[in-house]
């Protein structure tokens, strides 16, 4: 049976060669570091937000392609992130965040309603195992 976790993929819009992105979040992933991961996830996602920005301002259109490429990278790397942050043990202190990372990158990978809604509830539970 599928887990609600499968919503979250990294393959959706894999990230190209980055051992040391890659590294990071092995490393990261054994400290079981919640916190870290979701820094870096935000980090990606803000940065690709900014560049909306800019994607939607005139210029010459190689200067739009340059920029549409890194959004993709960004977006890429930080789907890397959610990945792996879906197999971190949740605790009392990081399931807020740890949720709203995951139900975030869940929605931007195209899941429906019920999807994001079931895996809120695998959430609470991994939660209420923790207590």
């Amino acid at each position: 049976m599928p887990s609600p976790f499968d919503v979250i993929d990294k393959n959706i819009s894999p990230v190209e060669t980055e051992p040391d992105l890659e590294a990071e979040l092995d490393r990261l992933a054994g400290l079981n570091d919640a916190w870290g991961l979701v820094s870096i996830y935000w980090a990606y996602i803000h940065a690709a937000e900014s560049i909306l920005g800019e994607d939607n301002k005139p210029r010459a259109e190689s200067a739009c392609d340059l920029l549409g490429g890194e959004w993709v990278r960004l977006i890429s790397k930080s789907y890397a992130v959610a990945d792996r942050l879906k197999h971190i043990s949740i605790t009392r202190s990081n399931a807020d965040v740890v949720a709203a990372v995951l139900v975030h990158a869940a929605a931007a990978m195209g899941a429906t309603l019920t999807e994001i809604a079931a895996l809120a509830g695998a959430l609470a539970m991994r939660e209420a195992e923790a207590q």
